[in-house]
C-alpha cells in the first residue's frame, strides 16, 4: 500500500478507499465487513483510478447488522 486507507460514512453505508502498487505479484487485497464479528464478509472492490498507484474502493451498504456498530477492514495477504 502507498498510504493509509480512508474510511468514510456515506449516505447508506461505509466506504473504504485505498491505494496500492499496480504491479505487485503475490499480494492480495480484501475489504471485509462482519455480520457478527466472527464471520467477515468480503466486499467487492471497485477500481477508481488505474494509474501508479491504483486507487480502489469498497462500499458496505449497511444492509445487515446494526449500522451503529458496523465496521469495515482492509486485509492484505501475500502468497507463500
Amino acid at each position: 500500500m502507498t498510504g493509509p486507507p480512508e474510511v468514510k460514512r456515506e449516505e447508506g453505508g461505509l466506504a473504504l478507499t485505498f491505494a496500492r502498487p499496480k504491479a505487485l505479484p503475490g499480494v492480495q487485497y480484501f475489504v471485509e465487513s462482519p455480520d457478527d464479528f466472527t464471520t467477515w464478509v468480503p466486499l467487492p472492490l471497485e477500481l477508481v483510478t488505474d494509474g501508479e498507484p491504483q486507487t480502489l474502493r469498497a462500499h458496505d451498504d449497511l444492509s445487515m447488522g446494526d449500522p451503529g456498530t458496523r465496521v469495515i477492514r482492509l486485509r492484505v495477504t501475500r502468497d507463500p
